[in-house]
């Protein structure tokens, strides 16, 4: 007996749409993995919410679909990918993504702070540089004006300074 077109059974029908769906949740498995990969362990979208219900949202499935028995299997392995994503660091809520974008600020900010507190000290030691630099030829103008005046150099014409 066909019950559907394509002269399928009802059973044949159900075990392929189980398949086709096991199929698409675990490739948006992949390509949502892909983009925490990119993204630095952060779900970009749905604010930052990363659940069954996004996952299956993202693969074109309502999430009421792995509440049906025939999908428990699938929805053990999102269960299970879910769970293993947590202890592995990615952020998968609205509330602790924005305490980890908060925490890598701070980060930043604070090398950001012992950065400009180096350059700060280098700027000092420059200046100080610059001072001496300063003292150095001030002194050696100095010396150099005696010598002229004392007629002891001669300057870039060949004549003697007196």
């Amino acid at each position: 007996m066909t019950d559907h077109a394509g002269g399928q059974t009802l059973a044949e029908f159900q075990r392929l749409r189980k398949h086709d769906t096991a199929d698409r949740i675990v490739a948006m498995l992949r390509t949502i993995e892909a983009e925490l990969y990119i993204n630095g362990s952060l779900y970009s979208e749905n604010q930052g919410r990363l659940n069954i219900a996004e996952v299956c949202r993202r693969a074109g499935i309502r999430p009421v679909t792995l509440r049906n028995p025939r999908h428990k299997e699938t929805k053990n392995i999102v269960e299970a990918w879910l769970t293993n994503l947590r202890e592995h660091g990615v952020i998968t809520s609205k509330t602790a993504a924005r305490k980890q974008v908060q925490a890598r600020k701070l980060r930043r900010l604070d090398h950001n702070e012992q950065a400009m507190r180096a350059m700060a000290a280098d700027q000092q030691k420059y200046l100080e540089e610059i001072r001496e630099l300063r003292r150095e030829n001030a002194d050696l103008k100095a010396k150099l004006a005696a010598a002229q005046s004392a007629g002891n150099v001669i300057g870039m014409t060949g004549k003697r300074h007196k």
